[in-house]
């Protein structure tokens, strides 16, 4: 009997603070053009604790090392899971301007919005999104 109380300790005090360290992040994402509002859809939301967002021409290069990456539904939705803790959001899609450095906590909840690049077709920027530490 007590050799099962111990075993039965010793698996909450161990496995269950690893699993109860787990958290989600949520939120909608929306992005502007010509002054409305529309749900970013199919958008790659990226967080990390020092990660940034590099300009390489045509391809944008996230850095560092990321936690946890997700995209969003058919309503800007997302649900990010991570280990608990603070970290920087980068929110990028193809065509629009990308916002990086955004603090965010998980467990918590993130509604924020981009714009829309305008000037994409003559820039050429914001293209294709790649990762490297």
């Amino acid at each position: 009997m007590y050799k099962r109380l111990l075993v039965t300790v010793l698996l909450l005090l161990f496995v269950f603070p690893c699993v109860a360290s787990a958290a989600n992040l949520t939120g909608k994402l929306t992005y502007w053009k010509q002054g409305k509002e529309y749900p970013l859809v199919n958008a790659t939301v990226v967080v990390g604790k020092d990660i940034w967002l590099k300009d390489d021409g045509a391809t944008d290069v996230v850095k560092g090392a990321v936690t946890a990456k997700t995209t969003t539904d058919g309503n800007g939705r997302f649900v990010l899971s991570g280990p608990a803790g603070n970290y920087l959001m980068i929110i990028w899609k193809a065509n629009h301007i990308p916002s990086t450095g955004i603090n965010v906590s998980l467990p918590g909840t993130q509604n924020d919005s981009i714009s829309y690049d305008n000037q994409v077709g003559a820039s050429g920027r914001h293209v294709y999104l790649r990762f490297e530490k």
